[in-house]
């Protein structure tokens, strides 16, 4: 499996979620899983083979928000690769191209591009110590876009949960689709299945994290899947942005 992930880049301009949400908003519910009417196996978006993994976290998100909302869609991996090629420069027949992605700089292109004909229409920042504002979000946008610095011990336990968080050498960066949690950790799309980390290892090696304003999760008519009225939220968002 690959990684791709680069070192997080700060844009004073980003919206910070922490600075918008109201503070009478409702404590975060114990526990969201929004894998519920997904299928076991998601695709790798070609992650198995290259360091697309902050292309695939968009594609996973992609599916996870339309699978809850009705019919599940899936970015051709041709369409993420594409997305891949066009932020960073990789040439499929150059693997010295192959060099990875900053995450903002995905962010940007999903909002004013687009990504197999999907685009945002904002994004903001998350405070990943927070783990109440990381429920939050979860819950009201259907998924985090996250980045974590992965040690080698997770490497090498892919499938099982993550829990060591005395390994200090880091693997790399890597993105992945946080779209659950409860009392016990958090679960992400990774790869194309899902993987399960404790709030430990999520508090130790996370590094970014974003919520993220899509249509395929709300159209600004009705309510989200997670009964969460994001209409006003989006506008307003849209204004800030």
């Amino acid at each position: 499996m690959k990684l791709g992930k680069k070192p997080p880049r700060h844009d004073h301009r980003t919206l910070r979620l922490c600075a918008y949400l109201a503070s009478e908003l409702p404590a975060p519910l114990l526990c969201v899983d929004w894998t519920k009417p997904l299928p076991a196996d998601l695709g790798e978006m070609r992650n198995d083979q290259i360091g697309d993994c902050a292309e695939a976290g968009p594609g996973h998100l992609i599916q996870t928000w339309t699978g809850n909302r009705g019919d599940m869609l899936t970015v051709s991996d041709d369409a993420i690769v594409a997305a891949y090629s066009a932020i960073t420069g990789y040439n499929p027949a150059d693997p010295s191209t192959d060099q990875g992605s900053v995450l903002l700089d995905v962010l940007n292109f999903w909002r004013q591009t687009g990504i197999g004909g999907h685009r945002i229409g904002a994004y903001a920042t998350v405070n990943h110590a927070n783990t109440n504002e990381v429920k939050i979000a979860v819950d009201l946008f259907g998924g985090l876009l996250t980045g974590v610095q992965l040690p080698e011990s997770a490497m090498a336990s892919i499938g099982s949960t993550w829990s060591n968080v005395d390994d200090a050498t880091i693997a790399g960066g890597h993105c992945m689709a946080l779209v659950g949690y409860d009392a016990d950790g958090v679960t992400f799309i990774t790869w194309g299945k899902r993987q399960r980390a404790t709030w430990a290892w999520w508090t130790k090696y996370a590094d970014e994290a974003y919520a993220l304003i899509s249509t395929d999760w709300v159209d600004g008519t009705t309510e989200a899947p997670s009964g969460f009225d994001a209409a006003q939220l989006a506008t307003d968002i849209l204004a800030i942005t």
